[in-house]
């Protein structure tokens, strides 16, 4: 799904700044599974759009937890999404770092911090329920980064 920006926005001056993409306060509000959560994010300006989020690393690099829709992997995909329920359940307010296009899904990719100033995906790869994903988001395109 390609998310289709305001004409005015489609040829940006290059030699401008590149904004930052947070951070944004949160509240989730459903649990896909374990790397895929819908949240009300404040972006400012009395905006409270409702977003879906796809899990990345505050480095920038992806982030991956099992499938729960698939035979093989629908265990360790629950045991995730569990462990994600029992760590940020639903009304959970968070601090997102999203990067500045969504996903082919139309996710936005955003580095999620919780309560105790933990980091989510840090979390779920040391309590074995995610691992490291190959992408990496532009370096000019980090969450945070500007």
């Amino acid at each position: 799904m390609t998310m289709r920006k305001p004409s005015a926005f489609r040829s940006w001056d290059p030699s401008l700044p590149v904004p930052g993409y947070g951070p944004y306060k949160a509240v989730i509000q459903y649990i896909v599974d374990g790397d895929t959560y819908d949240a009300i994010v404040d972006v400012g300006g009395r905006s409270y759009p409702y977003w879906t989020l796809r899990l990345i690393q505050a480095s920038g690099m992806g982030v991956d937890t099992p499938e729960t829709n698939r035979p093989a992997s629908r265990e360790a995909g629950l045991a995730a999404k569990a462990f994600v329920i029992d760590t940020m359940p639903i009304g959970t307010q968070v601090v997102i770092r999203t990067a500045p296009d969504p996903d082919e899904f139309g996710r936005w990719l955003a580095a999620v911090t919780i309560p105790g100033n933990v980091d989510l995906a840090a979390a779920l790869i040391a309590a074995g329920h995610a691992t490291p994903k190959r992408f990496t988001v532009a370096r000019s395109a980090r969450p945070g980064e500007a």
